[in-house]
């Protein structure tokens, strides 16, 4: 009980700092994406390592004290007359249940595995196609005194403070180009396009990347129309209905057709999640199709399609959120201007806040190096699952053998080839590994249909 508890307990340790990892690095990367709030902590939670050191010392209860229990129960003296005749000690239903269960567990998984880890060697593949080492990105906030100043005051006073800081980027000779995106209220990551089915395994539309842009968003990041119009001033008011679609969006939703002239209209959350009172929303228009703004030679249809809208500066503080983006000339760094970037940003309106400041290159290494440790840990799983079915596999073969070792010589003596001998020692394992791979392949044919053909790349 002492061995395997220790090793319960090496690994528990092991399990749980790959989990405070994991944890770390998600949390930075949330921080970096959307600015965490100063209330909110993340990490392991007391009740998660109880429950894991809860699970170290039941699985070495039943590794450890119930085999030696049953070795010197009282049958014990019945299992050695059994092994003096030949017999041996049975092992039981109990262990092929759990070597069957192994296999079944380890072939239901492997498919989606290997469709993770194949997509995460694809989605590797994606690079932006603009110089995300040369922009600067910062979050922007506004810190109010006065809890009884009027909302709509608070509001212009925002509006005009990024209009002003915008202005003040401009003149800089670090920097090439300034612009900001913004979330609405009420847009979504959903999409459904008018004549347009919704595809496979979902009933809520299109999943895009969807974002409210500055003036001169596209041209910061270098981006072409390649169909249609840009935005234009009017399409920055609240009651436009002019969008612009990416490339992929028109090759990936459109089937490649022309995109110009077609309506979409985002899904909110309220509807996605079928409430009563969630109404549709309006429609919105195609006026143009831009170019990608990441590329990928390995696979182009991992390239998210993207919806914008336009938003202006005095809509600003509608969004749910607004970041800053700055494309910088060289030899200037995100680390260079940042500290200049607040020092505009406080001659601008000290109530005006710079969230923290990162190049955008640093965050989309940490977002590839998450898709890699979530393909890592997955992959170790399903690595430790087949070499625990070998294991069982190798355990029982050898006990099988060491029970039937006079019997095989007396076979053995009497002329019998090895070929049948190996059959014979064989055929039980045999039969177990291919009811495990049977009831796995049925599981993995269940989770594929469930999943709508997405876990094993359908």
């Amino acid at each position: 009980f002492i061995e395997a508890l220790v090793l319960s307990a090496v690994s528990a340790a092991v399990g749980l700092g790959i989990s405070r990892i994991g944890v770390r690095l998600g949390d930075r990367i949330y921080e970096n994406s959307f600015g965490k709030p100063f209330w909110a902590n993340y990490g392991l939670q007391p009740s998660t390592v109880l429950f894991t050191i809860g699970i170290a010392v039941v699985t070495a209860t039943i590794v450890g004290v119930l085999p030696a229990l049953q070795a010197t129960g009282k049958r014990l003296q019945h299992d050695i007359r059994q092994m003096g005749g030949g017999t041996g000690i049975r092992l039981g239903t109990t262990w092929t249940v759990l070597i069957v269960a192994q296999v079944a567990i380890a072939v239901a998984a492997l498919p989606a595995a290997a469709n993770m880890g194949w997509s995460q060697i694809r989605t590797s593949g994606t690079r932006p196609t603009y110089p995300s080492e040369r922009f600067l990105v910062a979050g922007l906030g506004v810190e109010y005194t006065d809890s009884t100043a009027d909302p709509r005051v608070r509001s212009a006073r925002f509006d005009e403070w990024i209009a002003d800081l915008l202005r003040r980027l401009e003149v800089q000779p670090e920097v090439m180009a300034a612009t900001y995106v913004a979330t609405l209220p009420g847009r979504s990551s959903f999409v459904e396009v008018e004549g347009v089915s919704a595809p496979a395994g979902s009933a809520v539309g299109h999943r895009v990347r969807s974002s409210g842009t500055g003036p001169g968003y596209f041209d910061a990041f270098g981006s072409r129309i390649l169909a249609g119009r840009g935005f234009q001033l009017a399409d920055a008011d609240t009651a436009s209905t002019a969008v612009i679609v990416s490339e992929g969006f028109a090759r990936q939703v459109l089937g490649g057709g022309n995109a110009l002239g077609r309506r979409l209209r985002f899904v909110a959350e309220q509807e996605r999640a079928g409430a009563d009172t969630a109404r549709p929303g309006r429609w919105f228009e195609i006026v143009g199709v831009t170019a990608d703004l990441e590329a990928n030679l390995l696979d182009p249809t991992l390239v998210r399609p993207a919806v914008w809208y336009a938003v202006a500066p005095n809509q600003a503080h509608l969004a749910q959120w607004v970041d800053l983006e700055v494309r910088l000339r060289e030899p200037t760094t995100p680390a260079d201007f940042a500290p200049k970037l607040r020092q505009l940003g406080a001659a601008v309106n000290p109530a005006l806040r710079l969230g923290r400041t990162y190049s955008m290159v640093k965050f989309e290494e940490e977002d590839r190096l998450a898709l890699r440790l979530v393909g890592l840990g997955v992959g170790l799983v399903i690595v430790s699952v087949f070499l625990l079915s070998a294991a069982g596999v190798y355990a029982l073969t050898s006990f099988t053998v060491t029970r039937r070792r006079r019997e095989i010589g007396i076979r053995t003596a009497l002329g019998a080839h090895p070929r049948q001998v190996l059959i014979g020692i064989f055929a039980g394992v045999a039969r177990q590994i291919a009811l495990g791979l049977a009831l796995g392949l049925a599981a993995a044919m269940v989770i594929e249909s469930g999943s709508g053909g997405e876990l094993m790349g359908g």
